[in-house]
C-alpha cells in the first residue's frame, strides 16, 4: 500500500474560491476515479494558502491506472483548466507504511 501526499500551493487570496470550486466540481470526479481520498485539508499554520490531500493505493500501477483514467476524463480536463490559475506549486510525495506495531517483539 502506498499513500500519496499532494499540497497545492495556491496564490494568496484564491483559497476559498478554489475549495468551493473544488467541492462543486472537481470532489466527485476525482473521488469518483481515485476513490474517497483519507483527508483533504487546507492549512492553518506554517505556509498558508495551501491545501493538503492524501489518497491511497494498493499500488503503484493501481495509482498510474487510476491517474491515467483520470487524465482522460474531458470533465476533469475542464476542471484543470478553470483552477489551474489559482496554483503557485505543487508537492508530490509518497508514504510508506513505518509498520509500526507490526514488527514481533523482541525481548533481550
Amino acid at each position: 500500500m502506498i499513500v500519496e501526499l499532494r499540497t497545492y500551493r495556491l496564490k494568496v487570496g484564491t483559497l476559498e474560491q478554489f475549495v468551493r470550486i473544488y467541492e462543486e466540481r472537481g470532489y466527485a470526479l476525482q473521488s469518483g476515479t481515485l476513490g474517497e481520498p483519507l483527508g483533504w485539508y487546507t492549512v492553518e499554520g506554517g505556509t498558508l494558502s495551501s491545501v493538503v490531500s492524501l489518497w491511497q493505493y494498493g499500488s503503484h500501477a493501481e495509482r498510474a491506472e487510476k491517474r491515467a483514467r483520470l487524465a482522460a476524463n474531458p470533465e476533469w480536463l475542464a476542471y484543470l483548466r478553470e483552477v489551474s490559475p489559482f496554483f503557485e506549486s505543487m508537492e508530490n510525495q509518497f508514504l510508506v507504511s513505518a509498520q509500526i506495531g507490526t514488527r514481533p517483539h523482541r525481548d533481550d
